[in-house]
């Protein structure tokens, strides 16, 4: 339950919060800070293949949008820990 609670935290904090935060306002405006942060999370996620990396960026596309049309991070973080849950469910009945 960490990895779904505490990395959404701490990633959307970062990426969605803090960064976000610091670029909106800049040359990148906001839909280039929505693809920034999006293309720098999905860089995080090496692990995975280039479908999956994929998917983390569209998933933070959508992240980014939501943070900006809510104006709050908490949107983000409950939707990133609620794919993470996902995630992990789906990892766990493929493991069955």
């Amino acid at each position: 339950m960490s990895l779904v609670v505490f990395a959404a935290a701490f990633e959307e904090s970062f990426f969605r919060g803090f960064l976000f935060a610091g670029l909106r306002n800049s040359r990148l405006g906001v839909w280039g800070t929505i693809i920034l942060t999006a293309l720098l999370w999905a860089g995080l996620h090496i692990q995975y293949q280039w479908f999956g990396l994929g998917v983390i960026f569209a998933v933070g596309i959508l992240l980014g949008f939501m943070r900006f049309r809510t104006n709050s991070l908490i949107t983000a973080m409950v939707m990133h820990a609620f794919f993470n849950l996902v995630a992990l469910v789906i990892l766990a009945l493929g493991m069955s």
